[in-house]
């Protein structure tokens, strides 16, 4: 397996995957979903926990990644109320946060998060964050089964 930038797998590392970025910020959001697609991935961003609710209806989605302090719903009340959501309960979610201190790295996993990403974050560890998330989505998918 080749490497680019650091990366694992070079540009096609995310070739196949569909993920949503939900983040309020237009230029995270922007800078996150140009890295993933760079890296061959399918993404798109959203800017609130109600728009990516409606992607979610209507879309696959393998990832979701959603900022933590965002107006009107935070990530934590968006990410509870996606794990209620049947159709979507499996879906691979990490909680992208400026403040990744325990406390709130606790309160991420507890409302259903499966993984931390601490802002700033390089290409590199953007990658490595999804690929990590679909693998746990494979290995829950074989256990299911």
């Amino acid at each position: 397996m080749g490497t680019f930038d650091g990366v694992a797998g070079g540009r096609r590392a995310l070739e196949g995957s569909r993920i949503l970025v939900v983040d309020d910020d237009d230029d995270v959001r922007d800078a996150l979903v140009a890295i993933l697609g760079f890296f061959g991935a399918d993404a798109d961003g959203v800017d609130s926990a109600a728009a990516a609710r409606e992607r979610l209806a209507v879309e696959e989605i393998d990832v979701l990644l959603s900022d933590i302090e965002m107006p009107v719903e935070n990530g934590y009340d968006f990410m509870r109320s996606v794990r209620r959501w049947r159709r979507v309960h499996d879906i691979a979610a990490a909680a992208v946060t400026a403040r990744a201190s325990t406390e709130e790295c606790r309160a991420a996993l507890a409302a259903g998060f499966d993984l931390i990403v601490a802002k700033p974050l390089g290409a590199a560890q953007l990658v490595a964050a999804v690929c990590a998330l679909k693998a746990l989505t494979r290995l829950t998918a074989r256990q299911a089964s």
